[in-house]
């Protein structure tokens, strides 16, 4: 820690945060007596929202941080496949607030209904109001529900998507259990950005793998807007053996392109019409991902520009369009993926900003470098692992072509990789 101070040099990586507790970020300049008078509030408690209320304790413990969850529990997205898939039981991907309790957080389950940016206050469900310094948004994504004719919120109740992990997880791994034998998985990528499209295609092979398994006779019918798709290449050249992707009798069956694109939705019989000319495919579970956005409360305090979602200076998380509010997570247009292990490391640079911000230190220039990894389970025993290295530079990540830690690996060995550092990231954060 020692010499990262005197290099004022950040260098992030799931690995390195795990092994460091993030004490490296401490060199953000602390200044107890102005910080414990300065208080944080953070709404939004997932990957990002959690992790930013805990790294802002962890650099200084006097800061004041308020995380305003409406859920008592939350459920990872991360690992919510493989719920789906049949690896897991809903309850072991659910976590408490109690570990950053016990690090002075303050928690509130509450609905915050307002951000009054003026006043630097947030309004509650009850019209109570909670004032801040500096605000941290943390409100993940939301569905266009306009995107697609006929898929809409209420649709959404009997056709579950299941982004966002809770009863739709649940409700897609028993609509899979009791699926009659050679039974039709339809499954609906959408066009524009995902919050992480890696678990699209995660999700993909663990409903192929448990058609496999169990209901030999049945069929994923994979629908992807995406022509070509370096990241389902990957996935395809593994499913070639898993699934026997490609020949006449598999378990995978992919249309891609322009023939793939969803135009409307018939709930009903559980038909969806795809392509120019509105081709009918029929399946006994229609599982649409539908098109997404930064979530609601963003929109509504001014975060948002033209793309759908909150553009942000990449090295703190704030706001290009609202002075004094960050955002992190899956909202924020950082240039980098959406997905936890990003999240969890724009979330401390994030904290370490804020912490400059709150001891009147000057920003410190440092080179910052996100090593972007996500892990992926296909089966029990295969996984994939994706790693790409970003520097930032004139204020955008750069991918660093050629770097020595980028690369596509799979295996066994994958597959325990992917299991470990979702309960290692899901440790550090909730305990």
């Amino acid at each position: 820690m020692t010499d990262l101070k005197r290099r004022r040099f950040l260098q992030l990586g799931t690995a390195a945060l795990l092994a460091s507790g993030c004490t490296t970020l401490s060199d953000a300049g602390k200044n107890t007596a102005k910080t414990r008078k300065f208080h944080v509030a953070i709404v939004g408690g997932g990957y990002a929202g959690a992790s930013t209320a805990r790294y802002l304790k962890e650099i200084d413990p006097a800061i004041q941080v308020t995380l305003i969850e409406y859920d008592k529990v939350y459920a990872t997205a991360p690992a919510s496949n493989w719920v789906i898939g049949g690896l897991k039981p809903f309850p072991s991907i659910l976590a408490k607030y109690r570990k950053l309790e016990k690090l002075g957080v303050r928690v509130i389950h509450d609905w915050v209904t307002a951000v009054d940016v003026a006043g630097k206050n947030l309004r509650f469900e009850d019209g109570s109001r909670l004032g801040y310094d500096r605000l941290v948004l943390a409100p993940g994504i939301a569905m266009d529900w306009q995107a697609i004719e006929g898929y809409d919120e209420k649709t959404a109740q009997t056709l579950p998507h299941g982004w966002i992990p809770g009863l739709q997880t649940q409700a897609l791994s028993r609509q899979l259990k009791e699926m009659r034998r050679g039974g039709v998985y339809l499954l609906s990528r959408p066009e524009g950005d995902i919050s992480c499209p890696q678990a699209f295609y995660e999700r993909a092979s663990l409903v192929a793998n448990y058609l496999a398994e169990h209901n030999r006779a049945g069929k994923l019918l994979l629908l992807d807007v995406h022509a070509d798709s370096a990241l389902r290449a990957h996935f395809e050249a593994l499913w070639e053996n898993l699934f026997g992707f490609g020949k006449q009798r598999s378990v995978v069956e992919l249309i891609a392109g322009r023939d793939a694109r969803l135009r409307r939705v018939d709930a009903v019989s559980r038909v969806v019409f795809t392509g120019a000319i509105e081709e009918r495919h029929r399946a006994d579970i229609v599982n649409v991902v539908p098109p997404q956005k930064a979530g609601a409360l963003a929109q509504a305090a001014g975060l948002v520009d033209a793309s759908g979602w909150c553009p942000v200076h990449p090295a703190s998380g704030e706001s290009t369009l609202v002075e004094g509010i960050h955002v992190v997570g899956d909202a924020a247009n950082s240039g980098l993926a959406r997905h936890a292990g990003c999240a969890n490391q724009l979330a401390a640079l994030c904290a370490r900003s804020i912490v400059q911000i709150a001891s009147e230190e000057p920003q410190q220039e440092q080179a910052i470098r996100i090593v972007d990894t996500v892990d992926s389970l296909l089966t029990p025993d295969e996984g994939l692992s994706r790693t790409r290295s970003y520097q930032l530079r004139n204020g955008v990540f750069v991918h660093e072509e050629g770097d020595d830690v980028d690369g596509v690996s799979h295996g066994k060995r994958e597959a325990e990789r992917a299991r470990r550092s979702w309960q290692q990231l899901r440790q550090q954060i909730w305990g």
